[in-house]
């Protein structure tokens, strides 16, 4: 069964998690906020993880963001991938924040 998350937006573009990790020295950068993204996934976070999400949007670029895993929902065999994500997503900047919502789509 799909359970509809409100106020998850679907990603249209290429992505892939990883495990987070700290930056040895720290990291002094100030993350915005992001509405939550649904991703499909062939691994299974379990919620409140973080995670380095990165978004491939088609023009040779990459967005390295970081998120928490909000939800994850095991799908049926036949799916597209055996895991739907909830990720609440933060971008370090502006304009990687406003490429991201660009892609997504209710």
């Amino acid at each position: 069964m799909s359970v509809t998350r409100v106020g998850y937006r679907s990603l249209h573009a290429a992505s892939m998690c990883r495990p987070w990790y700290r930056p040895l020295f720290g990291d002094s950068r100030q993350l915005l906020p992001v509405v939550g993204v649904v991703v499909w996934t062939d691994d299974d976070y379990a919620p409140g993880s973080k995670l380095w999400f990165d978004v491939f949007p088609g023009d040779g670029t990459t967005l390295e963001l970081m998120a928490r895993v909000d939800w994850s929902e095991a799908q049926p065999e036949d799916g597209p991938a055996r895991y739907r994500l909830g990720l609440m997503v933060s971008s370090p900047t502006v304009p990687a924040r406003e490429r991201l919502e660009a892609l997504l789509v209710d």
